[in-house]
């Protein structure tokens, strides 16, 4: 499956857009939460965050019930920027998983290393702090901090390492791969045998999102 996080972008002329492209169920478009709510056709819809909290008095939030409202599927838990800029824990994230496990919403839980723990070879001991939250119900994404945005890219084998290191230690999970992900490296990536990959600055950008769906198609 393909994720498109469309981050903080995003606006109702570009569903329109991408509306035209007919996207199949192996597409999951992740827009910003103000547009969920809007048509977007025969188009599968996830979010990229939401609450530990359950409906109430908590200002701002988003709610798995909220998700649930208008038939997001799935849901991103723990992207590395959520981390970064907001804190965001193993309690946390725990929380989050069993909000969109009660709604039937699955969780794509983001797992990565940075750049200093790759070097020092700890990051199995990172990825593996990040995982114990994981349920049977969640997809694991493994976004490598230090490619997410750089244009640098795990080799097929380092991708391929920590993929079958997830499945034989997690009950065998759907993985994802993301981290700067385009048209020109997704084949690539994809013959790894990840169950799909998670796009970031690619999924807004429709002729290269067609470029995607078209090569999809032709493997």
């Amino acid at each position: 499956m393909i994720f498109l996080n469309w981050k903080a972008n995003g606006n109702k002329n570009l569903i329109e857009e991408f509306k035209t492209l007919n996207l199949n169920t192996n597409f999951v478009v992740m827009p910003p939460h103000h547009l969920l709510s809007s048509k977007f056709g025969t188009i599968t819809i996830g979010s990229q965050s939401v609450s530990q909290f359950n409906n109430g008095s908590y200002t701002g939030e988003i709610t798995a019930q909220m998700l649930s409202d208008v038939n997001a599927k799935y849901c991103l838990v723990g992207h590395s920027e959520r981390r970064n800029h907001y804190k965001e824990n193993n309690e946390s994230l725990s929380k989050q998983i069993t909000n969109l496990i009660n709604y039937n919403i699955t969780p794509i839980l983001c797992i990565g290393e940075n750049s200093a723990e790759r070097q020092n070879n700890t990051y199995f001991n990172v990825l593996n702090n990040q995982l114990s939250i994981c349920r049977k119900e969640c997809i694991i994404a493994y976004e490598p901090i230090w490619s997410i945005g750089t244009g640098l890219i795990p080799t097929n084998q380092e991708i391929i390492e920590i993929k079958n290191f997830i499945k034989n230690s997690y009950n065998n999970p759907k993985v994802l791969y993301g981290g700067s992900v385009n048209a020109s490296n997704i084949k690539a990536i994809l013959s790894t045998e990840v169950d799909g990959t998670l796009i970031g600055g690619a999924s807004i950008k429709v002729d290269e999102v067609k470029q995607i769906q078209q090569i999809i198609q032709n493997r």
